[in-house]
């Protein structure tokens, strides 16, 4: 936001270059060892477009480049909670 001065459609990045390949699904290896995979992609660069939006309805998702606000990780959460499925210890 800083740096587009306070504008919000100015705060985007390529979603091309959002993800690095995850090496255990480009390999094979998650499914050959049946390695659970959660995709979080959606989450964190909503929308279908060439972008993702780092402002989505007015709520900022990210702090910078490599951080997410309290908020998207409050959104995410319960997310990667129902995905784990009992999988982590109380």
């Amino acid at each position: 936001m800083a740096a587009s001065d306070g504008r919000s459609d100015a705060c985007f990045f390529p979603r091309g270059s959002a993800f690095e390949p995850d090496p255990l699904l480009a390999g094979g290896l998650a499914a050959r060892y049946g390695i659970r995979v959660l995709d979080v992609g959606p989450v964190l660069c909503p929308g279908t477009g060439p972008d993702c939006p780092a402002v989505l309805q007015g709520v900022l998702l990210y702090r910078d480049s490599g951080h997410i606000t309290n908020t998207l990780a409050s959104v995410l959460s319960p997310r990667l909670e129902r995905g784990l499925g009992g999988l982590l210890p109380n």
